[in-house]
């Protein structure tokens, strides 16, 4: 048998990145609620974050998906430097 990856392990593994993805940014969000990070600043740096937030999310899919892969890029490269 050739050492080859099938379609539904690569969908098993893309779905259970995802999820972990997603339970790790709802638990930074709730810590962050909970140390009254949102209110700092007198709620400047949450205003911020929704503005942020809010800017990131009106963007076209193009535009997101070029951003998105150009920031991978930086990180693989980080990595690779801290190798």
């Amino acid at each position: 048998a050739e050492d080859r990856a099938r379609l539904s392990d690569i969908a098993g593994a893309w779905t259970l990145a995802w999820l972990t993805n997603l339970a790790g940014s709802l638990l930074a969000v709730g810590l962050a609620l909970a140390a009254g990070l949102a209110m700092a600043g007198d709620g400047a740096f949450g205003a911020a974050a929704l503005k942020t937030a809010h800017a990131k999310g009106s963007l076209d899919f193009g535009t997101a998906f070029a951003s998105g892969v150009l920031a991978n890029t930086l990180v693989c490269l980080g990595v690779w430097m801290a190798w």
